[in-house]
Order: C-alpha cells, then structure tokens, then sequence
C-alpha cells in the first residue's frame, strides 16, 4: 500500500490518515491499484475496494 501512494505521489503527511482509515476499513496492506486519478486498494472482505484520490478517500 505505501508504495501505490507513492507512486500515485500523495503526500506523505497524508499517508498517515490513509493508513487509519484504511484499518478501520478492513485492509491490512497489499498492493493497491494505481489508476489515472485514484489509487484502488481491496479489502479483506470482498466488499467496495477503497478508492484514495488526492481529493479524498
């Protein structure tokens, strides 16, 4: 997950709240798909994948 952040450039003070909110989420890491505006990232339980644009979460 940190390195699709990255590479989609998000701030690094952002990183942080993606992190928590991605938790609570119910995702523990993993890849994540970096698409042209968003970075798509699946959780656990085969629900709506979690879409992180520089915008919002």
């Amino acid at each position: 997950m940190d390195d699709a952040l990255g590479r989609f450039e998000l701030e690094e003070a952002l990183r942080s709240l993606v992190w928590q909110i991605a938790l609570r989420a119910g995702i523990v890491g993993g890849e994540g798909e970096v698409r042209a505006s968003y970075v798509k990232l699946h959780r656990i339980d085969g629900m709506h994948p979690l879409h992180v644009a520089h915008r919002g979460v």
